[in-house]
């Protein structure tokens, strides 16, 4: 019986941490998807500052 518990939660767990990562990688509002918070506007910003030096 609590095999079958553990078992439970580690696949609500692992189905809920892919969920997670399927979901931050098509947020098309943040710049990447990586989920770090970046923008495309910050991006862009720092390619011009790099191609510019």
């Amino acid at each position: 019986m609590i095999e079958t518990i553990i078992i439970g939660l580690l696949f609500v767990g692992a189905v809920v941490f892919l969920g997670r990562k399927i979901y931050l990688s098509v947020k098309v509002d943040k710049g990447c998807a990586k989920g770090c918070g970046c923008s495309e506007a910050d991006i862009q910003k720092a390619l011009k500052e790099t191609a510019q030096k």
